[in-house]
């Protein structure tokens, strides 16, 4: 209880006992096994180590992935309002125990998730530049999901980039606008709830789900040679366009799943607005068209 720390350099450490030391516990390399009942305030993960945070640690403000792991027994053993930072690490689900996280989430680098569980981070998440979201596999079952809406933080649009070997799900009103390329190796990503602007670039991995696109002046879809994209159950926004034509999606050697007919792609306004949709498959290319577009009008009373 005097405010010192423990820091780890190798090996492992088993801290099983009822821990009162509300220091930081730091690993720079090797294994420690929080077990018992922790009173640390900081814990910290760097390259290549890993923290299990199997028994609960109450007064916790920070956890910091510096390019560490921190695998969790149990969301619980945590306060839920110490802030997740992810600074090129990632966390665990260390059991078959879903992990829904409702604690703040701070970005400082690409983020990584896996485990034996589906882990839910239902906070939302600002950007703070261009970003990898890791969804790697450890059980077959497992899925990650963002239910949170990701947005764009400090220096404008912002990407994320999709990879990993397990599914991972966007369910949020999500509104940044860098555009997202999936490159991913495992079951599928599911995109619903709805998708801010930017270029959606499929270039590796399924594509499904059922969200809303919000398009804006050159915005599109690119679905990569031998990859699919169903979008049979998506809506797209085109209030958020100002020319007369755009050019939406482009998938000449990759397939591209639509509704039938057609029209359901487009939302009620967009419909409202005139806007018509075509389906070029023999070139790969669909495209939408405002009816009688006029253009800006100025000056007029």
């Amino acid at each position: 209880g005097n405010g010192y720390g423990i820091e780890m350099s190798g090996r492992v450490l088993n801290l099983k006992g009822i821990n009162t030391y509300t220091g930081p516990t730091t690993c720079n390399a090797g294994y420690i096994y929080l077990n018992g009942t922790n009173a640390t305030s900081l814990i910290t993960v760097n390259n290549g180590s890993t923290i299990w945070l199997n028994g609960p640690c109450p007064g916790v403000t920070n956890v910091t992935m510096n390019g560490g792991f921190v695998s969790i027994l149990n969301t619980a053993n945590i306060p839920t309002n110490a802030v997740l930072a992810f600074n090129g690490g990632g966390v665990r689900a260390d059991a078959y125990i879903a992990l829904d996280f409702t604690n703040p989430v701070v970005l400082g680098g690409n983020l990584k998730v896996g485990g034996y569980a589906q882990i839910t981070f239902i906070s939302p998440i600002a950007l703070d530049d261009n970003r990898s979201f890791d969804s790697f596999l450890d059980a077959s079952s497992a899925w990650t999901k963002f239910a949170g809406a990701i947005s764009d933080g400090v220096g404008g649009a912002h990407r994320i980039t999709v990879t990993g070997s397990r599914g991972i799900k966007f369910t949020g009103t999500n509104t940044f606008t860098g555009g997202m390329v999936v490159n991913f190796s495992g079951d599928q990503v599911t995109l619903d709830g709805e998708m801010g602007s930017g270029i959606l670039a499929v270039s590796n991995g399924p594509v499904t789900g059922s969200c809303l696109f919000h398009f804006r002046d050159g915005d599109k879809m690119m679905v990569a040679t031998g990859e699919t994209m169903n979008a049979s159950s998506m809506k797209f926004d085109l209030s958020g366009i100002t020319m007369k034509s755009q050019t939406l999606v482009e998938y000449a050697n990759g397939t591209f799943i639509v509704p039938d007919p057609l029209s359901n792609l487009l939302t009620l306004a967009s419909a409202q607005l005139r806007w018509t949709i075509t389906n070029d498959t023999g070139n790969g290319v669909i495209s939408a068209t405002r009816v009688n577009y006029l253009g800006s009008v100025i000056g007029v009373r």
